[in-house]
């Protein structure tokens, strides 16, 4: 188990260099001329849909398949994830409104996109970045993420897993080709990697 995740987190430690690269070096600089901010971002969400679905997974093995076991299952992800990312979020923006948005533009006339996990949608729509808040864009498509993948897994793709991530793979490679402007921040151009994480978990 030890070994399992220092191994994890050297992947996310790679990652997370390829996001700061991206963001260090100007436009015309030789590294910008790869993908490397996309790429760490891509790890991440794989890492993402390989950790929660293998926890899903697991439970799904050992629970009936009755509703009382399904409601308990998704009862206890969505406490999990909430417990882990809603505390620091929400007082961020908390400290954001208070303060003005000091450290991102327009952040008080866009706070129902942040308080709801929409500023991916927000930028997109706008075609622009929000300052400093920029970044939050994939937190958004995690949670999104979080929130569907569970109820279609557990209510509807249950017996046909393996179904269901192919399905998310090819839909996230397939649907950015049917998008104009930055579909990239879309939630489902990014469910392909969710789906191939969730491949390595199944």
């Amino acid at each position: 188990m030890k070994n399992y995740i220092i191994g994890l987190n050297g992947i996310r430690a790679i990652a997370v260099f390829f996001v700061i690269i991206s963001h260090r070096f100007p436009e015309n600089h030789i590294l910008q001329s790869f993908p490397l901010g996309k790429y760490g971002v891509d790890v991440f969400f794989v890492l993402s849909g390989f950790l929660i679905s293998r926890g899903l997974f697991f439970q799904l093995n050992s629970e009936e398949n009755d509703f009382l076991s399904k409601s308990k299952i998704l009862k206890n992800f969505f406490i999990n994830r909430s417990l882990r990312i809603f505390p620091i979020y929400y007082l961020l923006l908390l400290f954001l409104f208070l303060t003005k948005g000091i450290i991102g533009n327009n952040f008080r006339e866009n706070i129902l996109w942040y308080v709801f996990y929409g500023t991916n949608y927000l930028n997109y729509i706008q075609n622009k970045w929000f300052g400093s808040l920029a970044h939050l864009w994939s937190l958004s498509v995690e949670e999104q993420y979080y929130i569907l993948f569970p109820l279609l897994l557990v209510f509807v793709f249950r017996k046909k897993i393996l179904l269901f991530l192919v399905l998310l793979i090819v839909i996230g490679t397939v649907y950015p080709f049917f998008v104009d402007g930055n579909s990239g921040i879309l939630t489902l151009s990014c469910i392909n990697a969710f789906g191939i994480g969730g491949l390595f978990a199944y």
